[in-house]
């Protein structure tokens, strides 16, 4: 059985730094949880939460895994999202054209999944772990999601003293020294300033560790409230986790940063004439993290040489291109902005565009940049599944998803943010639902060219820097297609796009979308001034 005994505490890096020099330095503790580990794989493994699938899986085969697993596995996701709730405080939301790069900051109550998750990391042994449950469940699924846990736990335990307890509590061990090494006293404190935050009026962060089966290759970290949690390898040393957990404490500090200083940030990013601003916005918050966590701090704790070796490495900062490229062109930037103790203002906005403009040139018009903060509405149930594909397909740092029939999209993410991309999933016969939202022009287009194609989809500028794209078929096969299509093209665009062997019907020409292009020009770059109408090459009825 897993008691309290196995969980060890360690409050070792009561480091962090200060505003002022006489301040008094905060910290941030390591904690490793047998509950928090079980209940992180049976999350992993349920697919109910981002993980390092693969090593999960092969461990549990190693672990005698039968079909009565694979039937608790199912029931643990469905009690998990029958409570994937959000309780709405009476306050209004702020007031932006645009969504703050951190769900937090544009939050407005209390995410219950996001408790539960609390609930593991904080127990001290399963009983525990069921009374907390039973304070935001209901008494019969707290029962069942417990008893799921009870039936896991045996060869979990097993296998968590088996090296995996141990090895996390030897890597906690050891972060006091390394901590000392890299200056994170001094450094935490700048980055305080860089937020506007006194780091002593800050809650600690917590960092939780989870033991990954022997053989992963890479590593996963999130943040909920203060509480980090952070994969890590067998064998791996403090050094190679410390960066990581910076990584974390940024964010942390972001998300806490005065709604002013994110206000006047915004601003200076919508102020900007670049077309691409809001799509290196959506960057910052995890380019900050990595130039400052798998940067600066990396830096501090490698040889010259090998921190030129790492730093060459594709991804070796962040595992996606964008922001891997922008944090390492950041590093120098954020350098003088730390040694200066300058927070993240307007000034920093421009240093920030005119790095991204050189590290990123060539690759800001790309579609997966302008959608990683972006809004997909399905107008009707039957397409709610096919509203879940470009979470999977693109790299997504604020993506909302909705499912109305409501004519006009109301209560959605592209009603409410004007400067917001997104895409809308739509049959060719409830166009009409997009009356109220759409320009009637656009809608009537989109109703003459579903007479001529099967599906197609249309990028309708909403500003300089905005593009709806809206996904258009007969059926649910054929908005599939379209969407498909459209997560298959490298550049936004504006116009007309239809996929590969579209059957067009089109005055006196019947052919293929692949042999048209001299009758019917097709999607515009963003960089294009033509009009959107014009450049579908297709006249309203």
């Amino acid at each position: 059985m897993i008691r309290a005994a196995g969980i060890v505490t360690a409050a070792l890096l009561m480091l962090g730094g200060t505003a002022a020099p006489a301040a008094a330095a905060p910290g941030f503790g390591v904690r490793i949880s047998p509950v928090a580990n079980l209940v992180y794989h049976l999350d992993c493994l349920s697919g109910y939460r981002r993980c390092t699938r693969a090593a999960f899986d092969e461990l549990w085969q190693r672990l005698d895994w039968n079909g009565e697993d694979e039937r608790l596995l199912a029931r643990w996701r469905q009690l998990q999202e029958r409570y994937r709730l959000y309780a709405d405080f009476t306050t209004s939301a702020p007031d932006t054209p645009y969504p703050y790069t951190f769900p937090y900051l544009q939050a407005r109550g209390v995410d219950i999944g996001e408790k539960l998750r609390l609930a593991s990391l904080q127990a001290r042994d399963l009983a525990d772990y069921g009374e907390r449950l039973r304070l935001l469940l209901q008494p019969r699924d707290a029962r069942e999601a417990l008893a799921i846990a009870r039936h896991f736990e045996p060869r979990f335990a097993a296998w968590w003293r088996d090296g995996a307890a141990g090895d996390l509590e030897r890597l906690a061990a050891g972060y006091q020294g390394t901590a000392r090494r890299a200056q994170l006293d001094t450094l935490l404190g700048r980055v305080g300033s860089l937020f506007d935050l006194r780091l002593e009026d800050v809650a600690d962060l917590e960092v939780n560790l989870v033991a990954l089966p022997e053989g992963a290759r890479a590593s996963r970290a999130t943040l909920i409230e203060n509480q980090a949690i952070v994969e890590s390898r067998r064998g791996e040393a403090p050094a190679d986790r410390l960066g990581v957990i910076v990584h974390e404490f940024v964010h942390y500090l972001y998300a806490l940063s005065p709604r002013s200083r994110h206000e006047a940030l915004l601003a200076a990013f919508l102020a900007s004439e670049r077309p691409w601003s809001l799509r290196a916005y959506n960057l910052i918050n995890e380019a900050v993290a990595s130039a400052i966590g798998n940067g600066i701090v990396e830096r501090r704790l490698q040889s010259e040489a090998e921190y030129r070796r790492y730093r060459a490495l594709p991804d070796s900062f962040y595992a996606d291109f964008y922001v891997d490229t922008l944090a390492k062109a950041l590093v120098p930037v954020l350098d003088r902005h730390l040694g200066d103790g300058r927070p993240l203002d307007a000034a920093f906005a421009a240093d920030y565009l005119h790095t991204a403009a050189r590290a990123l040139e060539g690759r800001l018009d790309d579609l997966a940049l302008q959608l990683v903060s972006s809004a997909v509405v399905a107008t009707d149930p039957a397409l709610a599944e096919l509203a879940g594909l470009p979470a999977s397909a693109l790299t997504t740092f604020s993506l909302f998803t909705h499912v109305t029939a409501e004519p006009g999209l109301p209560a959605t993410a592209l009603a409410r943010y004007p400067e917001l991309s997104g895409i809308v999933l739509v049959r060719a016969g409830d166009l009409h639902r997009l009356a109220g939202f759409a320009d009637e022009s656009v809608i009537g287009l989109m109703e003459g060219l579903s007479g001529r194609l099967g599906e197609f989809v249309y990028g309708q500028p909403r500003s300089p820097q905005a593009t709806v794209y809206y996904v258009c078929g007969s059926d649910e096969a054929g908005v599939k297609k379209a969407l498909e299509h459209l997560l298959s093209r490298s550049a936004s665009f504006t116009g007309l796009s239809l996929p590969a062997g579209t059957a067009v019907r089109y005055s006196r020409y019947s052919g293929s979308s692949d042999r048209i292009s001299k009758r019917m020009p097709m999607a515009r770059s963003r960089a294009s001034k033509a009009s959107p109408i014009a450049s579908a090459g297709v006249s309203t009825p």
